[in-house]
């Protein structure tokens, strides 16, 4: 969960280091993106050992916002 979860992360940090704009500004890879932080979320419902769900699903919410999406509409 953490690997899927640095990952996301990362895919919008490298876009806005090749592009100089964010994955949020991208018409196609930006919705595709927030779509993948959403599946993410769900998977939170899930076992997830030691590991804090509400930690993380606020990084996700967090990192959304930031994006310009809106969790509650994905």
């Amino acid at each position: 969960m953490s690997r899927m979860l640095r990952g996301w992360i990362q895919y919008a940090e490298e876009h806005q280091k090749q592009y100089e704009s964010t994955i949020g500004e991208d018409g196609v890879l930006g919705p595709a993106w927030a779509q993948i932080g959403d599946g993410i979320r769900q998977l939170l419902n899930g076992d997830l050992g030691r590991l804090d769900a509400g930690t993380l699903d606020s990084i996700i919410n967090d990192n959304l916002i930031e994006q310009k999406f809106d969790p509650e509409q994905l």
